[in-house]
């Protein structure tokens, strides 16, 4: 399964953001004069500046998951209007088909009825009746 946008930005910016990860406090110490190495404050420095970065690392996991629900949230609607497209297009489909049917049904009776020659008109009670019979001169 491919991974996902959050899981890409986790491994990509928060793992890698942990000021150990960058900075060892070994290494951080070796960036001082050797006369200052041993001093407290230089500790309480690295754990100062580690204490910011993870909240920084933090704000930024917060801003990922808003993020990832935002795009949870845009893919919702997407097939949401997805699927409200395809019912509008079903819609449209049945009615275009209620339309040919009703015309193709309507062409063929008349043309079924003008080959016969029988004209059959609405007569009481919803009948159809024949009308009189029309006298053609040969």
């Amino acid at each position: 399964m491919a991974p996902t946008e959050q899981t890409i930005l986790n491994n990509y910016l928060l793992l890698p953001a942990q000021l150990p990860a960058i900075i060892s406090l070994q290494e951080f110490v070796a960036l001082f004069p050797r006369s200052l190495r041993s001093s407290r404050h230089i500790r309480t420095l690295y754990r100062d500046l580690q204490s910011q970065r993870n909240a920084v690392v933090d704000s930024v996991a917060e801003q990922i998951e808003d993020e990832a629900k935002h795009g949870r949230a845009m893919r919702r609607a997407v097939i949401r209007s997805k699927r409200e497209a395809e019912m509008q297009e079903q819609d449209d489909e049945v009615e275009i088909e209620r339309v040919v049917s009703e015309s193709y049904f309507s062409f063929f009776f008349l043309l079924l009825f003008n080959r016969k020659k029988l004209w059959l008109i609405p007569g009481a009670a919803g009948k159809l009746v024949r009308p009189p019979t029309l006298q053609t001169h040969a």
